[in-house]
C-alpha cells in the first residue's frame, strides 16, 4: 500500500461515486467533513484528495479550499493530484481555469499565513516530458509549491541511476521531494542518493 495515499475504505465515498465535480447526495458529504475538521483543533494539516482533486471542477475547488483555509487551526492544504504526470496540458491551457483556481488558492494561503502545496505523483523520470516541464515552470512562476510523492515500485524505479534521475528531474522542475522522503535514508537505496 502506498504510505502517502487515503484510500476510500479508509475514509469518504468510495471512488465510483465521484461523478465530475460532485460527489453523489450533493454537497453534503463535504459540509460533514469541514464541519468535522473545524470540530477538531489538532486537525492543522488537511489533504484534499479523495481519488484525484484533478476532477473537481475550479469553482468547487476554490469553494472546498477556501472552506478549509478559513478554519482557524488549519495550518497546511495540500491538494493532491496526479494531474501534473498524466495531463500537464491542462496546466497551460488558457481555457482551463482549474490552473488559475489553484494559484488562488496558494496565493489566498499565503495572505493567511498558512501554507498550500500541490503534491503530485511521479515514479519514474520518464514520466516527465516537454509540457510537463511548461507545466511545473507555469506553476513555479505563480508561486505555488509543489511536492512530489514517488512510491517505490519492483522493476520500475528501485535502482540508483533511476531514482537518481527522478530525483535530479523532479528538482530541476521546481518539484521538491516530499519530506517524508527522508525516512528513506536509511535504506540502501536511498542512502546512495541523499
Amino acid at each position: 500500500m502506498c504510505r502517502f495515499c487515503t484510500r476510500s475504505y479508509s475514509i469518504g465515498r468510495d471512488t465510483h461515486t465521484v461523478e465530475k465535480d460532485k460527489v453523489k447526495g450533493g454537497d453534503e458529504p463535504w459540509l460533514r467533513a469541514l464541519k468535522y475538521i473545524n470540530s477538531k483543533p489538532a486537525v492543522q494539516d488537511v489533504v484534499m484528495s479523495g481519488g484525484d482533486s484533478f476532477l473537481l471542477a475550479s469553482g468547487s475547488l476554490t469553494k472546498l479550499g477556501e472552506a478549509v483555509l478559513a478554519i482557524p487551526h488549519v495550518r497546511r492544504l495540500r491538494i493532491a493530484s496526479k494531474g501534473l504526470c498524466v495531463s500537464p496540458s491542462r496546466f497551460l491551457d488558457p481555457k482551463d481555469t482549474w490552473t488559475d483556481a489553484l494559484i488562488g488558492l496558494s496565493n489566498r494561503g499565503k495572505m493567511m499565513g498558512k501554507e498550500v502545496y500541490f503534491h503530485t505523483h511521479f515514479n519514474h523520470s520518464q514520466e516527465m516530458s516537454w509540457v510537463t516541464r511548461e507545466a511545473s515552470q507555469r506553476l513555479f512562476q505563480n508561486g505555488v509549491k509543489v511536492r512530489n510523492q514517488t512510491v517505490l515500485l519492483r522493476g520500475v524505479n528501485d535502482d540508483v541511476p533511476t531514482m537518481s534521475a527522478l530525483i535530479r528531474n523532479l528538482i530541476d522542475n521546481h518539484i521538491d521531494p516530499v519530506p517524508a522522503h527522508s525516512s528513506f535514508q536509511y535504506t540502501s537505496l536511498f542512502s546512495h542518493i541523499v
